[in-house]
């Protein structure tokens, strides 16, 4: 069975450390690791073949993360994309969702919740 690749946008560089430590623990490879969307873009335009999941970090709703989500959905619209944020409100929520993010992930969860949530990505594609 082929591996899941996973791409990582996180803007705090210790967390994001942390999610990609934490992703290769879960069983899952690490292909790219960026401190925004903008870099992760760019990133994935020189990577082939393409990850099969984007953990991609929202820091605030009316922000440039959530054109990264419409960006990505666009220009790789194979590409899994889970949004990973402090978020919490329904509204909240609903605009990452409708902005092409597969699925929504608070920061506030566990290591299970995220092998669970990458696996049934992976499992969707």
């Amino acid at each position: 069975m082929k591996t899941p690749a996973i791409a990582i946008a996180e803007n705090h560089s210790l967390l994001r450390r942390a999610l990609l430590e934490l992703v290769m623990a879960l069983g899952f490879r690490v292909i790219a690791d960026a401190a925004n969307g903008k870099e992760l873009i760019r990133k994935l335009s020189f990577i082939s073949p393409q990850p099969d999941i984007c953990i991609v970090n929202i820091k605030k709703i009316a922000t440039a993360d959530i054109e990264t989500i419409k960006e990505l959905k666009a220009t790789w619209p194979h590409v899994k994309i889970l949004a990973f944020s402090f978020s919490k409100t329904d509204e909240e929520v609903d605009t990452i969702l409708n902005s092409g993010a597969d699925t929504f992930l608070h920061k506030g969860g566990d290591g299970n919740q995220l092998k669970k949530v990458l696996d049934e990505l992976f499992a969707s594609r």
